[in-house]
């Protein structure tokens, strides 16, 4: 059907582990039609790999830190699909089957679809062999938090597109959004799923990053080219509900931000009076 991949952290942090193991191993468990591949090199990628079953890139080229490029990554992982349809994950999110909704809407042209985030505290590794998938719906419904539309942790588009990223670092900021510019740039049809379906970030923390995060931010930012507009979530002008791909409506919702803000400044102005 679609081939997912990824690049996992070092499986060295226990609770990154951890949650790095219960993402794979959903995307394993929605459907057995699904490739799934994990690239890099790093501590115990390799060894999980062969544990489960998984198909490897071992090579590709890095940051002089150490940092994968993704570049590399999405031209290696094409070299080696037979899929006309990929999907990049960051290897901490949680899917259910829910997610292969989008798959029925698919445009016959180019697209790019991506979505928010639920984040959940997740500890423990999950138990794939009874109804998980109703328990992580229920503690969404308890405790998840809808992330802010500022960034998207998983890429569904076709094998042929995108070939020209710029080699930027994985886990650093910009190039998320050098992706949907590229679609707004190029006209290729770019859509939000937020409405139809849930996918889970696990929190942790940062510890696991380097000391060279600042630097690659900002090599990061200079690769985008855009000195002053980051496109987000926000200025996508589709999305995906459960009767189909529709246009936007985004009146009310604007016209709520304007009288919010509107409201304020005239409190403010009360409260100074």
């Amino acid at each position: 059907m679609f081939t997912i991949f990824s690049i996992p952290k070092p499986f060295v942090d226990p609770h990154i582990s951890i949650i790095q193991e219960n993402a794979i191993k959903s995307w394993l468990n929605v459907s057995s039609d699904i490739e799934v591949m994990l690239c890099g090199s790093d501590s115990g990628v390799k060894e999980f790999c062969q544990k489960n079953n998984i198909q490897h890139i071992d090579q590709v080229e890095c940051t002089e830190s150490g940092t994968p490029l993704l570049s590399s990554v999405f031209d290696s992982v094409r070299k080696q699909i037979k899929n006309d349809v990929i999907v990049y994950v960051n290897a901490d999110i949680i899917i259910t089957s829910d997610f292969l909704k989008i798959f029925n809407f698919l445009p016959q042209s180019e697209f790019l679809i991506v979505g928010q985030r639920w984040d959940l505290k997740i500890t423990e590794l999950l138990d794939f062999s009874k109804n998980w998938e109703e328990y992580l719906k229920n503690r969404i419904n308890l405790e998840g938090v809808l992330h802010a539309p500022a960034g998207s942790d998983y890429f569904i588009f076709r094998k042929e597109s995108f070939k020209n990223l710029p080699p930027f670092a994985v886990g650093r900021v910009g190039w998320d959004n050098w992706m949907l510019q590229e679609a707004l740039a190029k006209n290729i049809l770019l859509i939000d799923a937020t409405p139809l379906v849930k996918v889970i970030h696990q929190d942790h923390g940062y510890s696991h990053k380097v000391d060279s995060l600042k630097e690659e931010d900002k090599r990061n930012i200079d690769l985008t080219g855009m000195t002053r507009f980051l496109p987000t979530l926000r200025n996508i002008k589709y999305e995906i509900g459960p009767q189909g791909i529709r246009q936007r409506i985004v009146f009310f919702r604007n016209f709520r931000q304007i009288f919010k803000k509107n409201v304020y400044h005239l409190l403010i102005r009360f409260f100074k009076k």
